[in-house]
């Protein structure tokens, strides 16, 4: 149905300003992923796992305790999301704060059921990472990704 033009205002009133647009994130994948072991990596834009790292991914390590954790790249941000809350991305994109500075999450920190946002500060793209299972022998974890590109 289309909508019927504006009218122009009032001679005499200047027209009401319109807001600029948000750069607003739309959802390009949402995808559960598994990491067999430390070795792979999930490539958060791509939406798949990988060998490598990639322009913007996460991986498992040890994490420093032995009880794992998930590897962030240098130029990501992140927020843990309270609770079983499910975050938008925009909520995400507020949240998001200056990763820890060992560029790493514990698995501790983020059990499963746990949700955590990712930024990544040269774009702004966000990615929000539901935590469904972990392995603290080999660092294995299986996670549902939904990833936002923002619009420029």
């Amino acid at each position: 149905m289309q909508r019927p033009p504006r009218r122009p205002p009032p001679l005499g009133r200047p027209a009401p300003a319109q807001p600029p647009r948000a750069a607003t994130p739309r959802s390009t994948r949402h995808r559960t992923l598994s990491l067999k072991h430390y070795t792979y990596y999930v490539d958060l834009r791509a939406g798949a796992v990988s060998g490598s790292e990639t322009a913007w991914s996460i991986g498992t390590d040890a994490g420093g305790d032995g009880d794992g954790a998930f590897e962030l790249q240098p130029l990501t941000d992140v927020f843990v999301v309270p609770a079983q809350a499910v975050p938008t991305a925009g909520q995400c994109a507020a949240k998001t704060t200056r990763h820890p500075a060992d560029g790493r999450l514990h698995f501790r920190q983020v059990p499963p059921g746990s949700t955590f946002c990712l930024r990544d500060t040269t774009s702004g793209d966000i990615a929000v990472v539901r935590v469904i299972d972990v392995d603290h022998g080999n660092y294995a974890t299986t996670d549902d990704v939904t990833y936002y590109r923002r619009r420029s």
